[in-house]
């Protein structure tokens, strides 16, 4: 009989995420530290405590197991709801 045992796979998507009260970003595999707001190509801003600013909408918070693709798509990490985060016109 043989076992085969492999090795967890960890998936890593560029984006923001939060962690232990500090925003990650991820670009091209590698994770970071968030050292200054970012603004998005589609307006959204990025603060480094989790805000998330939306022109037009009421802003969104951050939380730890969330995830925000550089695209504005935002996934909860708590009920895996995705939401598209656009700029009012």
């Amino acid at each position: 009989m043989t076992t085969e045992n492999s090795a967890p796979v960890l998936v890593v998507r560029d984006g923001f995420s939060e962690s232990h009260y500090q925003v990650m970003i991820t670009r091209n595999g590698t994770t970071k530290v968030m050292a200054s707001a970012m603004k998005l190509h589609n307006g959204i801003v990025v603060k480094t405590d989790g805000v998330i600013i939306v022109p037009g909408k009421m802003n969104k918070s951050l939380r730890s197991g969330d995830w925000l693709a550089f695209d504005g798509t935002l996934t909860r990490g708590d009920t895996g709801k995705v939401e598209s985060l656009q700029p009012e016109d």
